[in-house]
Protein backbone atom coordinates (compact mmCIF):
# COMPACT_ATOMS: atom_id res chain seq x y z
CA UNK A 1 0.00 0.00 0.00
CA UNK A 2 1.76 3.41 -1.05
CA UNK A 3 4.21 2.34 -2.49
CA UNK A 4 5.67 1.98 -6.00
CA UNK A 5 4.97 -1.73 -7.34
CA UNK A 6 6.13 -1.97 -10.99
CA UNK A 7 9.20 -0.27 -11.48
CA UNK A 8 9.59 -1.52 -15.15
CA UNK A 9 6.56 0.79 -15.84
CA UNK A 10 8.22 4.26 -13.79
CA UNK A 11 11.13 3.87 -16.20
CA UNK A 12 9.63 2.85 -19.42
CA UNK A 13 7.13 5.95 -18.89
CA UNK A 14 7.04 9.29 -20.58
CA UNK A 15 6.42 10.99 -17.33
CA UNK A 16 7.80 8.44 -14.63
CA UNK A 17 6.39 11.35 -11.45
CA UNK A 18 3.21 11.28 -12.95
CA UNK A 19 3.81 6.77 -13.03
CA UNK A 20 4.97 7.12 -9.32
CA UNK A 21 2.30 9.15 -7.72
CA UNK A 22 -0.56 6.78 -10.29
CA UNK A 23 1.00 4.31 -8.34
CA UNK A 24 1.45 4.90 -5.17
CA UNK A 25 -2.18 6.59 -5.06
CA UNK A 26 -4.15 4.17 -7.42
CA UNK A 27 -5.59 7.43 -8.51
CA UNK A 28 -5.47 9.34 -12.02
CA UNK A 29 -7.37 11.80 -10.87
CA UNK A 30 -5.09 12.54 -7.34
CA UNK A 31 -2.20 11.92 -9.33
CA UNK A 32 -2.83 14.09 -11.97
CA UNK A 33 -3.58 17.05 -9.27
CA UNK A 34 -0.25 16.18 -7.62
CA UNK A 35 1.74 17.05 -10.69
CA UNK A 36 -0.43 19.96 -11.15
CA UNK A 37 0.54 20.96 -7.67
CA UNK A 38 4.10 20.13 -7.96
CA UNK A 39 4.45 22.56 -11.30
CA UNK A 40 2.71 25.20 -8.80
CA UNK A 41 4.92 24.96 -6.76
CA UNK A 42 8.47 24.82 -8.45
CA UNK A 43 7.42 27.32 -10.75
CA UNK A 44 6.33 29.95 -8.10
CA UNK A 45 9.02 29.58 -6.18
CA UNK A 46 11.77 30.10 -9.47
CA UNK A 47 9.49 33.62 -10.26
CA UNK A 48 9.38 34.41 -6.76
CA UNK A 49 13.53 34.30 -6.01
CA UNK A 50 14.79 34.90 -9.42
CA UNK A 51 15.65 32.41 -12.60
CA UNK A 52 19.07 33.54 -12.13
CA UNK A 53 19.81 33.03 -8.40
CA UNK A 54 18.13 29.62 -9.10
CA UNK A 55 18.86 27.98 -12.19
CA UNK A 56 22.37 27.01 -12.97
CA UNK A 57 24.03 28.88 -16.44
CA UNK A 58 22.24 26.79 -19.42
CA UNK A 59 22.86 26.78 -23.54
CA UNK A 60 19.26 27.50 -23.76
CA UNK A 61 18.40 30.92 -21.65
CA UNK A 62 14.51 32.12 -22.03
CA UNK A 63 15.62 35.16 -20.26
CA UNK A 64 12.37 37.33 -20.03
CA UNK A 65 10.41 34.97 -21.76
CA UNK A 66 11.62 32.23 -18.85
CA UNK A 67 10.29 34.42 -15.68
CA UNK A 68 6.81 34.87 -17.84
CA UNK A 69 6.49 31.43 -18.21
CA UNK A 70 6.85 30.95 -14.58
CA UNK A 71 4.47 33.37 -13.55
CA UNK A 72 2.17 32.18 -16.30
CA UNK A 73 2.54 28.37 -15.80
CA UNK A 74 0.74 28.60 -11.84
CA UNK A 75 -1.80 30.72 -13.13
CA UNK A 76 -2.94 28.41 -15.73
CA UNK A 77 -2.68 25.33 -13.51
CA UNK A 78 -4.87 27.19 -11.01
CA UNK A 79 -7.53 28.14 -14.21
CA UNK A 80 -6.91 24.28 -15.37
CA UNK A 81 -7.39 23.19 -11.66
CA UNK A 82 -10.66 25.10 -11.19
CA UNK A 83 -12.06 24.16 -14.66
CA UNK A 84 -11.69 20.04 -14.06
CA UNK A 85 -13.84 20.73 -11.48
CA UNK A 86 -17.02 21.57 -13.16
CA UNK A 87 -19.90 19.47 -13.75
CA UNK A 88 -19.48 17.37 -16.88
CA UNK A 89 -23.21 18.24 -18.07
CA UNK A 90 -26.45 20.04 -16.60
CA UNK A 91 -28.81 19.74 -15.05
CA UNK A 92 -26.49 18.04 -11.86
CA UNK A 93 -27.65 15.08 -10.47
CA UNK A 94 -26.32 12.73 -8.42
CA UNK A 95 -25.45 10.11 -11.08
CA UNK A 96 -23.54 12.67 -13.33
CA UNK A 97 -22.12 14.76 -10.34
CA UNK A 98 -18.69 15.45 -10.81
CA UNK A 99 -17.33 14.36 -7.08
CA UNK A 100 -13.29 16.26 -7.40
CA UNK A 101 -14.69 19.38 -5.80
CA UNK A 102 -16.44 17.26 -2.50
CA UNK A 103 -12.60 15.78 -2.02
CA UNK A 104 -10.65 18.45 -2.50
CA UNK A 105 -12.66 19.99 0.21
CA UNK A 106 -12.85 16.99 2.55
CA UNK A 107 -8.94 16.42 1.93
CA UNK A 108 -8.64 20.29 2.63
CA UNK A 109 -10.36 19.75 5.84
CA UNK A 110 -8.56 17.15 7.04
CA UNK A 111 -5.27 19.20 6.44
CA UNK A 112 -6.61 21.82 8.36
CA UNK A 113 -7.75 19.89 10.99
CA UNK A 114 -4.27 18.65 11.58
CA UNK A 115 -2.39 21.81 10.79
CA UNK A 116 -4.35 22.69 14.17
CA UNK A 117 -4.17 19.70 16.09
CA UNK A 118 0.16 18.36 15.10
CA UNK A 119 0.94 21.34 13.76
CA UNK A 120 2.48 22.86 17.12
CA UNK A 121 4.04 19.36 17.90
CA UNK A 122 5.89 19.39 14.78
CA UNK A 123 9.94 19.96 14.86
CA UNK A 124 10.63 19.34 11.44
CA UNK A 125 14.49 18.36 10.51
CA UNK A 126 17.63 19.44 11.64
CA UNK A 127 19.03 21.30 9.16
CA UNK A 128 22.77 22.87 8.90
CA UNK A 129 21.57 26.16 7.00
CA UNK A 130 25.52 27.18 6.77
CA UNK A 131 25.31 24.15 4.94
CA UNK A 132 22.70 24.66 2.87
CA UNK A 133 23.55 28.37 2.67
CA UNK A 134 26.69 27.78 0.55
CA UNK A 135 25.42 25.43 -1.68
CA UNK A 136 21.98 26.94 -1.96
CA UNK A 137 21.35 29.34 -5.03
CA UNK A 138 23.19 32.64 -5.45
Amino acid sequence: MFGVTDIDAVLNSSLPSMQIFYQITRSKGIATFMMCWVVLVYYSILAMRGRQKCLPARPFDLGRIGLFCNIIAPLLVTVFGTFICFPPQLPVTVSNMNYTPVILVGLFGIIVGLWFTQGKKFAGPKIDWELLNLTACK
